[in-house]
């Protein structure tokens, strides 16, 4: 009698069940509920700028140059007239799609850079490790400005920068996680059977290491904003018309006491921002560990 041999099954959890179990961990704690709402609004804005926006951010008014705020400027207008609410839901818009897509970036490579020497191990694991050693030695916001006096920054630009220069804490956590899941049962099962490495990594021990990188993906979109803020603050950035908030905050320099809205506002929603992404990168942690008693 010959016997069959099953294709083992991955220890995969029940989703619905892990994600409402989850869910009930995010939601006691409570400065991650406030970020959450707050970011919200403010994605919600800036996506909708076009609809929502009372202005267009680049129409100059002359007779309502550094008008203070008040009903038909809630949040004042600028040197030329422009109005600062509809110039800062705008400038979001850039600022939160070089945050998300740059972070995008390095989830990816550092990922697969993480997953690639955690699994295989041996020589092609000190080498990507001492690749993200030398990384990680680099001054990053250093070497931004050097190629910013050099190039022009655009938007895909300092996306790509920013993405090829944040990878490497995601590598290292990827890379934890999959020395600890390679030799469990389940992949020793998939190996057993002749199934292609790719597969073993990509279905079998990935889904299983997502936790950390979901939460590294929340706090690096953060980071990202910080950044190009800083950038565009020191005029090696985004450079106007085209507002972010970094580059308002520059334009505000020399308005401090003429006009010191112009410069509160767009601090005060960068730090909001990153606050609320700090908030429910710290919820997101609390809920995706179930050591965790995540309540707050």
């Amino acid at each position: 009698m010959t016997s069959e041999i099953s294709r083992p099954v991955p220890q995969v959890a029940d989703a619905p069940g892990q994600l409402r179990l989850a869910w009930e961990r995010f939601r006691r704690h409570r400065l991650a509920l406030v970020g959450l709402g707050l970011l919200t609004v403010i994605v919600l804005g800036a996506a909708f700028a076009d609809a929502v926006a009372p202005y267009a951010p680049d129409e100059p008014n002359v007779e309502a140059i550094r008008e203070a705020p008040g009903a038909a400027h809630p949040l004042g207008t600028d040197q030329i007239g422009r109005d600062q609410l509809s110039r800062l839901m705008h400038g979001g818009r850039f600022s939160l799609q070089v945050g998300l897509f740059a972070t995008a970036v390095s989830i990816f490579l550092g990922t697969g850079i993480g997953a690639l020497s955690g699994y295989y191990g041996g020589a092609l694991d000190n080498i990507l490790m001492r690749l993200t050693d030398v990384m990680f030695t680099l001054p990053r916001l250093l070497a931004l400005l050097l190629i910013g006096a050099l190039f022009k920054l655009t938007i895909p630009l300092i996306i790509v920068l920013l993405g090829l220069t944040s990878w490497m804490g995601v590598a290292r956590l990827v890379r934890a996680s999959f020395l600890s899941l390679r030799e469990k049962e389940f992949v020793e099962a998939a190996r057993a059977v002749g199934v292609l490495d790719s597969r073993i990594i990509t279905r079998h021990i990935l889904p299983n290491a997502l936790g950390p990188v979901i939460v590294a993906a929340t706090l690096g979109v953060a980071g990202a904003i910080l950044v190009e803020s800083t950038l565009s603050y020191l005029g090696y950035g985004v450079q106007p018309p085209t507002p972010t908030w970094g580059n308002m905050l520059q334009n505000a320099q020399s308005e401090m006491y003429a006009a010191p809205w112009l410069a509160i506002f767009p601090g005060l929603l960068i730090f909001i921002t990153i606050m609320s992404i700090n908030f429910v990168g710290d919820g997101l942690r609390d809920a995706l560990d179930p050591r965790s008693l995540g309540g707050r």
